[in-house]
């Protein structure tokens, strides 16, 4: 019975000690953890209050710089290249000169058709004349024929005179038209040998040479259009959410301009599978940037979209992309969906409207940090 009665005392004594030592502990690390935290300095960080906005979703792309047209500017005639009146990389404006052939020897030929077709005019006025007065007198002697005043014979004789003026000034006229038309063909052939521009545009390159002979149709200069465009590949999925007309900003360097869509191929390419588009510039690129095959930046807007749009530098990734936020004072891990992005901007899916979002000092906290917010 004695036995008994000491060991319950002895397990009485040593529960009562395992709870002392118990309270005693979660007493010590609680007043621990108290003088921890209060000798902890809050890590001060940068917040943005997030609130729903609307921003433009749009489709991003690469796109290469082109001109509508490069055309090859020749001579519709063959010779000798006088004189070249432009430089590669020169504006040229509508009718502007180009260049132009050696003609002196054409000139001569000028004034010698001019000559001739002068002297068949002149012939031709006298038969005329002649043929007039002839077929006068024939008038006069059919009516005297017919009262009989006057001979048949002489009649007769009218008439053949008459007949052969009529064939002498069909043989005058077809002389002066002939002469005419070699006196066209060489003026003509003179005007070929200059070249002016049929549209204001910009010298690509120059390929012929002063004092050089060159065949009709071998191009001179090449010149392109002055109208910018833009060439760009869309998937099969994007070329769907276009348009004609729709708007689209090109930033290229330093320079931002603005065009439309104005072609859309619905055949693939062969080779990358893509669909081209055509983006005809509004706001220009400056002669001295426009440079062929150069790249650009192009962004097509397509929609607008609510919602929660953060800095796309506040986004973080570990295999899952995550921000901070702040919740009383503390660093708060959240994970988030991201969508479309806007410039520097990135629509997000899992953040609410008025919560607090670390934007300065992300480096310097991680989650469950004590933070302090600067204004």
């Amino acid at each position: 019975m004695d036995n008994k009665f000491i060991n319950m005392k002895i397990a009485v004594i040593f529960v009562s000690l395992v709870l002392i030592s118990i309270i005693g502990y979660m007493y010590y690390s609680k007043v621990n953890q108290t003088i921890v935290e209060d000798s902890v300095k809050p890590i001060p960080v940068g917040v943005l209050e997030l609130k729903e906005v609307r921003y433009p979703i749009s489709l991003d792309y690469i796109g290469t710089i082109e001109t509508e047209e490069i055309k090859n500017i020749s001579f519709k005639v063959p010779g000798k290249i006088e004189k070249i009146h432009v430089s590669e990389g020169d504006f040229v404006s509508k009718g502007g000169a180009i260049a132009k052939l050696d003609v002196k020897e054409l000139s001569f030929n000028l004034d010698g058709a001019r000559a001739q077709m002068k002297m068949a005019y002149a012939n031709l006025n006298k038969a005329k004349e002649d043929n007039q007065f002839l077929s006068d007198n024939y008038d006069k002697i059919s009516k005297l024929y017919g009262e009989g005043s006057v001979s048949k014979q002489q009649f007769k004789e009218a008439e053949l005179k008459l007949n052969l003026s009529r064939s002498s000034l069909e043989a005058v006229g077809a002389q002066y038209e002939q002469f005419k038309a070699n006196y066209e063909a060489i003026k003509s052939t003179i005007n070929d040998a200059r070249i002016v521009a049929d549209e204001q545009g910009y010298v690509v390159d120059v390929i012929g040479k002063e004092g050089e002979n060159i065949g009709a149709g071998i191009p001179v200069v090449l010149l392109r259009s002055e109208k910018q465009i833009i060439h760009v590949g869309l998937s099969q999925r994007d070329v769907k959410k276009v348009s004609l007309g729709q708007s689209a900003k090109v930033v290229l360097d330093d320079f931002q301009g603005e065009g439309k869509i104005s072609h859309i191929h619905y055949i693939p390419d062969p080779r990358s599978r893509t669909y081209k588009v055509q983006i005809q510039m509004t706001k220009e690129f400056a002669s001295e940037e426009f440079l062929i095959g150069s790249i650009a930046k192009v962004s097509i807007k397509i929609d607008d979209k609510s919602g929660i749009w953060i800095p796309i530098r506040t986004l973080m990734s570990d295999g899952e992309d995550y921000v901070y936020i702040v919740e009383r004072n503390r660093i708060v891990r959240r994970n988030v969906i991201t969508h479309q992005i806007y410039e520097n901007k990135v629509l997000v899916e899992g953040l609410f409207e008025g919560e607090l979002l670390v934007t300065e000092g992300i480096r310097n906290v991680k989650d469950g940090y004590l933070v302090s917010i600067e204004e």
